[in-house]
């Protein structure tokens, strides 16, 4: 069993033990050596192309990861997931993780990241240092969008405006949309 590049346990470390297939080829590892790891138990396969290198139950961080991983660069992480990364309380819980990427891109949804295409990614988006997290007025949209009751998207409403992450007049006014009048 080859020993574990250094540059490979620097960039793991960073990025909480997940890496993806192209990081693992890259420091000399073929493709066979990531079967018998997985297949031997001691790393995970997590999404296509995308491995952890410990075992067990992955964190709430390392499937965020995992997924940003899995979906590219223009990925932005949003929806419930990202609720939950900016702390809301009330918004319901996922194992899922929803992402947004350009419309141009084609990556399907596989495993727990969740994806979805849009003509314009969120220019309010916060970068951490894995991933982009759209703004919490934009996940809360688009968490609203696929919540089947009324209750938790009143409360996750409420909970973005009652903390201050948006104001009910920027919804408002985004919502008139172009050429209709938007209140003062």
């Amino acid at each position: 069993m080859p020993e574990q590049p250094p540059e490979l346990s620097d960039l793991a470390e960073r990025q909480q033990q997940i890496v993806t297939r192209t990081q693992l080829l890259g420091v000399g590892f073929d493709d066979m050596y990531l079967y018998r790891q997985t297949r031997r138990g001691l790393w995970q396969r997590v999404l296509p192309a995308t491995y952890a290198l410990v075992t067990g139950t992955l964190t709430d961080e390392q499937r965020r990861i995992s997924a940003a991983l899995y979906a590219g660069a223009d990925a932005q992480l949003t929806g419930l997931a990202a609720l939950i990364w900016y702390g809301f309380r009330y918004s319901p819980r996922t194992a899922d993780v929803h992402l947004i990427l350009p419309h141009h891109v084609r990556r399907r949804s596989a495993g727990h990241a969740v994806i979805a295409r849009a003509l314009e990614l969120d220019p309010r988006a916060r970068r951490t240092t894995l991933y982009p997290v759209c703004s919490p007025a934009r996940a809360v949209v688009d968490a609203a969008r696929d919540l089947r009751e009324l209750r938790p998207v009143r409360a996750t409403v409420a909970e973005a405006v009652q903390r201050g992450f948006t104001t009910w007049t920027a919804w408002t006014r985004r919502s008139a949309g172009p050429g209709v009048a938007a209140p003062p």
